[in-house]
């Protein structure tokens, strides 16, 4: 008979079912795992301390996964049985509990299996679940198998429990992601590529919080040239989110060259930043906002033709009239009768010609 050292005293796992405690059910293994996340049942774990034959039974409580020693040992025990096995070992006692003020004996049996390479998973349940028993990490990732089976879900035979292409160790130790899901902030990138390719937030879907995911800066709008790590790559005072409703350019700070820039062209002067002639009339927005040479003329960015008198700004300029008054030099003929019928836009009372 083999008697377990102080130091190899196991984990004993039973299950509350009536009076009578059994620990397995349907001939299947118990597993810490299984009792500890069953939060229908009241489980309990024991260990023995047979040592100089004292035969008490000390206990620990489990409620869902956080486990506690509560010291409330098995001390009244009657008579207790041990059958060992190899690598494992069944025992059944009697003990007396108070109920409802009386004394009652009590049946209780329990199974514990012993772990060779002390990594929190019996050498029966390893080779249930492929691992090693002799290894305690069998895949090599960092994190030793009872960790991966009973605290953190993941497959103790696969360093990438999801295929992220991060190591389970790096998603919970380094990274904190969700090592049984591939995309933890669910916005449709793998957290490795999110991590190692991209350099965004694996556990945020809009590192930059620019109002747009990180997949659609990335592969949606890839054309706009956004930057998923900044929410105003090109420094003209637009974020990304604002450059996309616009379609204008993240990293072109004048999407359509005009010399002026998307931020002047949407809130300043609300001219298409995308086209360089707003209104189609042959100058640029530029010159119709900001060149004194031409806003001189009281031109309108938005209209082809200021004033409404058939003559398109850009002939206003040709002809030296105003583009915001239909008769310039106030004769009662309009600028575009001048110069089409009569071939004279005088101007004198303007300073023109």
């Amino acid at each position: 008979m083999h008697i377990f050292s102080e130091s190899e005293r196991v984990l004993l796992l039973l299950r509350v079912s009536s009076e009578k405690e059994i620990i397995f059910a349907n001939n299947s293994q118990p597993s810490l795992g299984s009792f500890a996340n069953d939060s229908l049942y009241s489980v309990q774990l024991f260990y023995t301390d047979l040592l100089g034959e004292a035969q008490i039974i000390h206990r620990v409580n489990v409620t869902n996964t956080n486990i506690t020693e509560s010291c409330a040992n098995e001390t009244r025990v009657l008579s207790l049985d041990a059958i060992y096995f190899s690598r494992a070992f069944f025992i059944a006692y009697l003990t007396s509990e108070m109920v409802s003020g009386k004394a009652r004996i009590i049946g209780k049996m329990c199974l514990g299996y012993y772990d060779t390479d002390h990594d929190g998973l019996g050498d029966i349940e390893e080779k249930l679940l492929k691992t090693n028993p002799y290894d305690p990490d069998t895949d090599n990732d960092g994190i030793n198998d009872g960790g991966k089976i009973l605290i953190t879900g993941t497959n103790a035979i696969d360093n990438d429990t999801d295929h992220d292409n991060l190591t389970d160790y790096e998603e919970i130790v380094i990274y904190r992601t969700n090592a049984t899901n591939n995309d933890t902030d669910g916005d449709n990138l793998l957290d490795g590529a999110e991590i190692k390719i991209y350099k965004t937030n694996a556990l945020n879907s809009d590192t930059d919080s620019d109002g747009l995911n990180d997949y659609d800066e990335i592969i949606t709008y890839s054309k706009y040239g956004v930057n998923a790590t900044d929410p105003d790559w090109d420094h003209d005072n637009l974020t990304d989110f604002i450059e996309i409703q616009y379609k204008t350019y993240g990293n072109n700070s004048d999407s359509d060259n005009d010399k002026l820039s998307d931020w002047q062209e949407i809130v300043e002067f609300r001219t298409n930043a995308t086209n360089p002639d707003t209104d189609g009339d042959g100058l640029s927005d530029y010159d119709e906002t900001l060149n004194p040479l031409i806003t001189k003329y009281g031109i309108n960015p938005l209209k082809n033709d200021t004033d409404g008198d058939g003559l398109s700004d850009y002939e206003e300029i040709k002809y030296n009239t105003m583009a915001n008054i239909s008769d310039t030099d106030g004769d009662g003929l309009t600028d575009d009768k001048e110069v089409k019928i009569y071939h004279k836009p005088n101007n004198q009372r303007y300073g023109f010609g």
